[in-house]
């Protein structure tokens, strides 16, 4: 276990991780210079391993709390899940759009290509703006595994919408019905509920009563609400508590 509180400093040009030390923060590494950290995960139960997404350049895996690092995946990997199940059980995003998960906390990895056989029709809006082509690729941008069923599954997509799976990712359905622009960000279940969700993109901020099978833009009360140029919202959570709040990021 962690022999203190640590903290993981991630940012477009590395990580910093430090301790406290005193009165004072004490440095315990820095790693990937010049890179851009995407995402940062760990296990609940065991603190020491961590995930970490490093855009264009891989995924990387520590069993030290972050005092050394091994690449267990090439490419442009952008986000981790560990199942709060099991934490046994990890799942990474790639691009171009691709989906792994790993039985043994991140030592092996297998493919969920069934995510690849969705209609075609779906799979038009795996596209960039015209001013990324060339620069990136549409990849995964977001895992969200249910806390009441490991076995229901969204991913989001980063252009390309949200996808569904109720059988722990064998087969995946689109669940972009009234998302005008798909650049999809964080998604959350309504606490206690299967069926309501929250979902922010670049230009929006939704909720589904029926498990994606249908959005509506809700932004009342928020700056520049329901506008096309100004609604870009990121990650954003629920509150532990007996009231549901949310926090959430903009910009």
């Amino acid at each position: 276990m962690a022999e203190s509180l640590r903290y993981y400093i991630a940012h477009n040009g590395g990580l910093k991780i430090v301790q406290p030390q005193g009165s004072s923060m004490n440095t315990v590494g820095e790693f990937f210079e010049g890179k851009t950290l995407e995402h940062l995960i760990g296990c609940k139960k065991n603190p020491e391993i961590v995930f970490a997404a490093v855009a264009f350049d891989g995924g990387y895996r520590t069993e030290d709390a972050g005092k050394s690092w091994t690449k267990i995946m090439d490419g442009d990997v952008r986000t981790f899940t560990v199942d709060p199940h099991d934490e046994r059980v990890v799942y990474m995003g790639i691009g171009p759009i691709r989906l792994f998960r790993s039985e043994d906390t991140g030592k092996t990895w297998g493919p969920l290509d069934g995510m690849l056989a969705i209609p075609d029709e779906a799979k038009t809006k795996w596209d960039v703006p015209p001013r990324l082509r060339g620069v990136e690729l549409p990849h995964v941008r977001h895992i969200f595994i249910h806390p009441e069923d490991q076995n229901l599954i969204f991913v989001l997509l980063e252009h390309g919408g949200v996808l569904l799976s109720r059988d722990r990712g064998k087969t995946w359905y689109d669940r972009s019905i009234g998302i005008s622009y798909v650049d999809m960000h964080y998604i959350e279940n309504y606490p206690g509920s299967k069926e309501r969700y929250y979902v922010s993109s670049a230009r929006g901020f939704y909720r589904s009563d029926n498990a994606g099978e249908h959005w509506r833009r809700v932004e009342n009360g928020m700056p520049w609400a329901y506008t096309e140029l100004h609604s870009y919202s990121h990650e954003w959570h629920f509150l532990p508590g007996d009231t549901p709040r949310m926090v959430l990021c903009g910009g």
